[in-house]
């Protein structure tokens, strides 16, 4: 009888979210604390229509705009060295099937969270905190998400998503199936092949596990030089198609030099979407233990300091890095008593949140996101922003108007 009743809610639930998916996102989330595995899918797919109405501007607009050349093509071409294709492939079978681009969005930013929830209830299983504070944890994992850098990037969010998973498999449960995974994350951005590099040097069995060379790698904020970190990018035993391609991370326009077609409050909400690697990594450095996870982490945070000389991969190393160490906090160390640290964690995580839909507040200005209020799920998934709307809403830089 009570399954046949929570069945029945779950099937009302569901047809009011087809119809009405803003308004049933209350119910979605009361159902979601009730621990309903259901409701943690809707809630991807409430976030992945979200996605589809984000305007294509900065990288989205180049991706956009690929996806109308591969309509008059035949035959799919990737450029000498690319070996990050998943999204360009996907644009162009997308293309030649009719089917709208925004449901590449929509696969991308649904699959990341189902990603970070699989994760959660799998770790629910045998991690104590999550027993334990249940809403909080789960909480925590949604706001991991960097749902804004999917959405208007799509590749190196996804990308991290997809990493994620490989690093849970092969550096905390120790599966291999976490190799496919970790191959498909650099087959969607050519970057996260460093990420592989480090879990691939861990799971030789090079155990680090002195944090005292992570209190040396912060010197690098301080003394280390953008002409340093590029002699040591040369001497890395990378093709020279990625070397390029960091070093215009490190010595480039994306070095730095970006932050000054912003505003004060661009800047200041950019530093603050990612303000909660600096408490992560200070309680990590509190913490004692040696496991695969810790030695990788120690790797880790030496890159991000290294990274520092260029803002741009700094933040990305920033972002990636976080979820990691949120893994750590829950899996690796009992943190039953430890409630206060992380509900700080959480508020740094809203922090984050927040700042980085500030810093998209133009383009969201835009879009077409106000349509939630009263569109249907079918009628989201069938919305588009044709070449018409992006010319006449945004710049060829792809800059809005």
């Amino acid at each position: 009888m009570q399954n046949q009743k929570i069945k029945n809610i779950a099937f009302c639930i569901c047809l009011i979210f087809i119809l009405h998916p803003l308004l049933c996102l209350p119910l979605i989330i009361i159902e979601v604390y009730n621990k309903r595995h259901y409701a943690l899918i809707l809630l991807g797919c409430f976030m992945g229509l979200c996605a589809m109405l984000w305007p294509p501007t900065g990288d989205l607009y180049r991706h956009t705009m690929d996806y109308f050349d591969y309509i008059d093509k035949d035959e799919f071409e990737l450029k000498l060295g690319q070996f990050d294709f998943i999204l360009y492939y996907l644009s162009y079978v997308f293309a030649n099937l009719g089917i709208n681009f925004e449901l590449v969005r929509f696969l991308f930013v649904f699959l990341s969270y189902m990603i970070v929830f699989f994760i959660f209830e799998d770790m629910g299983k045998t991690t104590e905190f999550i027993t334990k504070h249940y809403r909080i944890s789960l909480c925590i994992f949604f706001f991991s998400v960097p749902f804004c850098l999917i959405a208007f990037g799509l590749r190196y969010g996804f990308a991290c998503s997809l990493m994620y998973l490989g690093l849970y498999y092969l550096l905390i449960k120790n599966r291999k199936i976490g190799w496919v995974y970790a191959c498909l994350s650099i087959m969607t951005h050519y970057s996260l092949i460093v990420m592989l590099l480090l879990i691939w040097i861990v799971r030789l069995g090079i155990n680090i596990s002195s944090k005292r060379i992570v209190w040396f790698s912060f010197l690098s904020f301080i003394f280390l030089s953008s002409i340093f970190l590029e002699k040591i990018i040369l001497l890395l035993p990378l093709p020279g198609f990625i070397q390029a391609a960091i070093l215009a991370y490190v010595s480039g326009y994306w070095s730095g030099e970006h932050f000054e077609d912003h505003s004060l409050g661009f800047r200041l909400a950019s530093i603050l979407s990612y303000i909660t690697i600096y408490p992560l990594v200070y309680y990590f450095l509190q913490i004692k233990e040696k496991s695969k996870l810790n030695s990788f982490l120690i790797i880790g945070i030496c890159l991000w300091s290294v990274c520092s000389v260029s803002s741009e991969l700094f933040v990305r190393t920033s972002l990636f890095l976080i979820f990691p160490l949120l893994l750590y906090m829950l899996s690796v160390v009992n943190m039953s008593g430890h409630l206060k640290k992380m509900q700080l964690i959480l508020y740094f995580l809203i922090i984050t949140f927040c700042s980085q839909l500030y810093s998209y507040r133009r383009v969201l200005g835009i879009s077409d996101m106000y349509k939630l209020g009263y569109s249907s799920s079918a009628s989201i998934l069938f919305h588009t922003y044709d070449e018409e709307w992006i010319h006449k809403n945004v710049s060829f830089d792809g800059d809005p108007f």
